[in-house]
């Protein structure tokens, strides 16, 4: 019998067209497991069980996500997950068993937006499902709420008209940090972005984990830590001494205003007797 909870998403997904969504699995049984209840909720299914064939597939289809299993050969799973995450932007969710804990913890580090321990229920796989085609507008591209302009923090610029951030007198990109183009995935850049929209406001764990992950994932602190700290090494001059994502420790994070040298060079001027 079909939870309301999935009859829900049938009707959420049905009014879109079929997103693609690559299944890569070394389990027979798993694979056609979220194989048929992905295929009931709307989506259109590829799936893969080895690793080498997984990477052709995400290459040639672009899909809308990926469900990547750490249970893979050729090569495993985190590998798979290290070589999309270097050539693609497409959404990553882990899936392992209890005993594999530390290998999720590695995978996120590696680039993927979230993870699942088996065994998960339907509902709540596409709960997480959902939560992260929102982000990215189930189209590859961050979906954020619109800003009335582009906000200016010191060298960096977040622009979530054209969906890119960059450093002050940098071309167009996601990202430019000392005249380097530097992507941010999905998750981090919705990240930022919430945080730019209240500059200077702490934001609480619990209210990014609600915004970017969703209910399921209120508890879930790690996956909001490793998402900072992939963004603090993308956007930070000096990711060991933050001065754009500061930590409100025990309570969550703000974008700060960092001085640029030449302002604080003034400042130091204009306050000397």
């Amino acid at each position: 019998m079909v939870s309301r909870n999935v009859e829900k998403a049938n009707l959420h997904m049905n009014t879109h067209s079929q997103f693609t969504v690559v299944v890569a699995d070394a389990d027979q049984t798993r694979r056609y497991w979220l194989e048929t209840h992905l295929h009931r909720a709307g989506y259109e299914i590829q799936v893969a069980e080895q690793g080498q064939h997984a990477l052709a597939l995400i290459d040639a289809s672009c899909p809308a996500l990926v469900l990547l299993h750490l249970q893979l050969s050729r090569p495993d799973g985190l590998a798979v997950c290290q070589q999309v995450r270097n050539n693609h932007t497409v959404p990553i969710i882990l899936l392992g068993s209890d005993g594999q804990a530390r290998q999720l913890l590695k995978g996120l580090d590696l680039g993927a937006d979230d993870y699942l321990i088996t065994p998960f229920s339907i509902d709540e796989l596409l709960a997480r499902m959902h939560a992260l085609l929102r982000r990215t507008n189930w189209s590859g591209r961050p979906s954020v709420p619109a800003l009335s302009r582009c906000l200016h923090l010191g060298s960096l610029e977040v622009d979530t008209a054209r969906s890119r951030v960059r450093r002050a007198g940098a071309a167009q990109s996601y990202v430019r940090r000392a005249g380097e183009s530097i992507s941010l995935t999905p998750t981090e850049y919705q990240l930022l972005v919430l945080l730019a929209q209240h500059p200077l406001q702490v934001i609480s764990q619990v209210d990014l984990l609600k915004q970017v992950w969703g209910e399921t994932a209120v508890d879930m602190f790690h996956l909001l830590h490793v998402n900072i700290h992939r963004l603090r090494q993308k956007v930070e001059p000096d990711p060991a001494h933050p001065c754009y994502i500061v930590t409100k420790r025990g309570f969550g994070y703000a974008l700060a205003c960092p001085l640029e040298p030449n302002n604080k060079q003034s400042d130091r001027q204009e306050a000397s007797p």
